[in-house]
């Protein structure tokens, strides 16, 4: 598989697209809370925002021949050899627990003529754009000045006061050169040797960011002064403490991608108030980029999250329980936890306590429960759901369904299910004292599930109260997965012809005999990859397993849907909640089979 760019980053600093035609970083992202959302910091029309350029002899290298290889499935490095002798290799990384990242390259002689080398890296800001779903360019101005605090330059964008800084420190004395131009600014930072045979010489450029220039430029001195060996030694280790191995190599290649991608792409820390948050994404090509969703982050990403770093996981729930407790279920929210795009979701109400649960069962820590921000959200849930029930059918109603799109009729049989499960963890973790309430109310859901949403013998899309309703399904709240929350078993027959009339060739959205057949949706009318993975979960079947690890996607990364012929993305690139959805099943796929 081709792959055109790579994704890296830490919970401070986005790269979302180095690529591979010239290792260039096209534009750099940061989590923003007092705007609401992400900042991309992008190039000039003709430009990446930084790119290498390597000369021997005096003759530009064309890099478009780089071998590209991810260190621990994150860290991207590329390298060549030339017919002489000289090698280079590049390694980006940001450092855990930096405000920033380092670029490095190294080069080496194994030939036996000296060898001329000179190395810079060439960075062009053209601007900056602010993203949640829709992009919008900043109307501030740029600066390039010398700073008092390092050798090099310092870049900013005001606003009436600075917005955003950044500085570049190299770890070798460099010629520098910067400009403000009409389309932004560039600098440039030379570095020549020459290479005796045999010899090595390498350079890091540590590029920090803050709120303005003490800040960013003491942010590249801290990465310096740690050392390139220790920043990559430290950031791998972590790395390889958060990565899960299994047996098949292409499968743990496509698993810990997405997971990582999950990690540092789903949640991230604000560059100006430092809280961690949990987003769609952090990168602008996804389509609604950099938002809240209770659904995506905590049904989707958070169960791999909590394999690859409890701690951060944790985080996560603090953040959902206190900053997003207001406006639970609504559709979406910006970080700060205001409205971003109205309407109620049931699924998306149920959504945070299936997290607890995910967290709890994966860490035994119960005690998370007694939190009293966890308690005062469990509070706020009961207390809007308690509103959306009818007391005839005893279904809880939604205004949304898990696409985001209008119902056709307001009780899904999905939505129930969730309401279901709430009311059954509620009652085992006898939430407010109340465990044969819950108990209770959740054989009532059910029942009404019974009685209600099975129409034809099978289970229904969703039901009216005047018993009209529809045969339906959607992935990202598949009726594939009643039995995955323990409502019924693989063998209900309700079930079983659910999954056949929804699988069937019939089906307009089944894709039923194509390569990368999956059921689909009008959503995105193409086969979704949260339908592989359903059927992976539910199922283990391994057509979809193997489509899923054949699949292209976005440069292997998960996608909203994707062409059920080529197995490339069709909707949703960089779907970095979705990420986590595809690392989590595949490793419970490898320990259903170990």
């Amino acid at each position: 598989m081709k792959i055109e760019r790579y994704p890296t980053g830490n919970e401070y600093i986005s790269l979302p697209q180095i690529e591979t035609r010239n290792a260039g970083i096209k534009d750099i992202t940061f989590l923003h809370m007092g705007s609401k959302g992400l900042l991309d910091l992008r190039g000039t029309e003709n430009h990446p925002f930084m790119v290498p350029r390597i000369k021997i002899g005096g003759a530009l290298l064309d890099l478009a021949s780089l071998q590209w290889k991810l260190l621990d499935y994150w860290i991207p490095s590329a390298s060549l050899t030339l017919g002489n002798g000289f090698s280079i290799s590049i390694t980006i990384y940001a450092p855990v627990g930096h405000r920033g990242f380092v670029y490095g390259i190294l080069v080496q002689n194994n030939g036996r003529e000296n060898l001329d080398c000179t190395v810079s890296l060439q960075a062009n800001w053209g601007s900056l754009y602010h993203c949640i779903n829709e992009e919008k360019q900043f109307e501030g101005t740029l600066h390039a000045y010398s700073s008092s605090w390092t050798d090099g330059p310092v870049f900013d964008i005001r606003h009436g006061f600075p917005l955003l800084a950044f500085a570049p420190i190299s770890s070798q004395k460099t010629k520098w050169s910067w400009e403000e131009r009409t389309d932004g600014l560039s600098f440039s930072s030379e570095y020549s040797c020459c290479l005796l045979p045999g010899a090595a010489d390498e350079i890091s450029w540590f590029c920090g960011f803050g709120y303005e220039e003490v800040a960013a430029v003491t942010s590249a001195r801290e990465m310096q002064r740690w050392t390139t060996k220790s920043l990559l030694q430290d950031t791998r280790a972590y790395l390889q403490k958060c990565l899960q191995r299994v047996a098949d190599k292409r499968m743990e290649e496509v698993l810990n991608r997405n997971l990582f991608y999950a990690l540092f792409f789903a949640t991230g820390k604000t560059i100006d108030s430092e809280e961690r948050v949990v987003v769609t994404t952090r990168s602008p090509l996804y389509y609604v980029s950099a938002s809240y969703w209770d659904r995506d982050s905590l049904l989707w990403a958070l169960p791999s999250i909590i394999c690859g770093d409890a701690s951060v996981a944790r985080e996560i729930l603090e953040y959902v329980s206190t900053r997003q407790a207001r406006n639970v279920g609504i559709h979406s929210r910006y970080i700060d936890g205001t409205v971003l795009e109205p309407g109620f979701e049931l699924d998306e109400l149920c959504a945070p306590v299936l997290g607890f649960d995910s967290y709890i069962r994966a860490t035994g820590d119960r005690a998370i429960l007694q939190e009293g921000w966890a308690q005062h959200l469990f509070d706020r849930i009961e207390a809007l759901l308690s509103k959306k029930k009818n007391s005839k059918l005893q279904l809880y109603e939604t205004f949304l369904q898990p696409t985001d799109d209008m119902h056709v009729h307001p009780y899904l049989t999905y939505d129930n299910v969730l309401v279901w499960k709430l009311f059954t963890l509620f009652s085992q973790w006898d939430y407010a004292g109340k465990s044969s309430l819950w108990r209770e109310e959740a054989k009532i859901v059910k029942h009404a599930i019974y009685d209600h949403c099975i129409r034809e013998g099978q289970f229904v899309w969703s039901v009216a109260e005047d018993g009209a309703y529809d045969i339906y399904d959607e992935p990202p709240g598949s009726l594939m997965l009643l039995p995955t929350f323990g409502f019924c078993s693989l063998e209900d027959p309700n079930f079983k012809k659910s999954v056949a009339t929804i699988t069937d060739p019939s089906y307009r959205y089944s894709f039923a005999g194509y390569p990368f057949g999956s059921i689909g949706c009008p959503h995105a009318p193409h086969p979704w990859v949260l339908s592989l993975a359903n059927s992976i979960r539910v199922f283990h079947d391994k057509a979809a397993l193997q489509k899923l690890l054949a699949a292209p996607m976005d440069n292997g990364i998960a996608c909203e849907s994707i062409d059920e012929t080529t197995g490339l993305c069709t909707t949703g690139e960089a779907f970095a909640t979705c990420s986590g959805y595809v690392a989590y099943v595949l490793l419970e796929e490898n320990a259903f089979h170990a």
